[in-house]
């Protein structure tokens, strides 16, 4: 059996590649620009967050076999990351490579057994990043605007609901709405 190495950077410093070196990781990235690699024959999220001096590393397991939606998700992240300042020409703040790490922590971790389907990842101005799923007549936003702080948006053309959440809360409201996806 021949072990193919996918690796997928979404947003990588300089200083982490040498954290990888040194800790003798098996894939090393290719590409360098500023926290978060995800290499899937490790099966593993290696998250790199540097805040000037300080480096954590975080790693987290991916789920096997990982979710369809897995690549298309961290592709779309990607492109989220490499936005620059005032991306929408109204002063919006580059996304923060942290509140993206942990939006995609949160996915893998707390939702991934839930959620057949892909969701659509968008940059929000405030420097955050949203999941969004929009079928059956049904809109589920999940906004996270801080490492641990998210908003849900929820409307299936009946019931319209809004809130902010930690991430740390227990998640019965949301899973409940998540359900809903998938009904005819």
């Amino acid at each position: 059996m021949v072990e193919t190495q996918v690796t997928s950077h979404l947003y990588f410093t300089k200083s982490a590649a040498a954290l990888y070196e040194h800790e003798g990781a098996s894939s090393r990235p290719t590409k360098l620009s500023s926290g978060l690699t995800i290499s899937e024959s490790r099966r593993l999220v290696d998250l790199v967050i540097e805040r000037g001096p300080i480096k954590d590393l975080v790693q987290v397991p991916i789920p096997s076999p990982p979710p369809p939606w897995f690549s298309g998700v961290v592709r779309s992240l990607n492109r989220c990351l490499s936005l620059p300042e005032d991306w929408d020409s109204y002063g919006a703040r580059r996304v923060d490579p942290e509140i993206a790490a942990s939006a995609l922590i949160f996915l893998l971790t707390r939702l991934a057994g839930l959620i057949p389907i892909a969701p659509s990842v968008c940059p929000i101005n405030s420097g955050g990043a949203q999941f969004e799923w929009h079928t059956n007549g049904i809109d589920l936003e999940i906004a996270f605007v801080s490492p641990i702080e998210f908003e849900v948006y929820f409307n299936d053309g009946k019931i319209e609901k809004e809130w902010k959440q930690d991430d740390r809360e227990p998640l019965d409201r949301l899973y409940e709405l998540i359900g809903s996806l998938t009904q005819d």
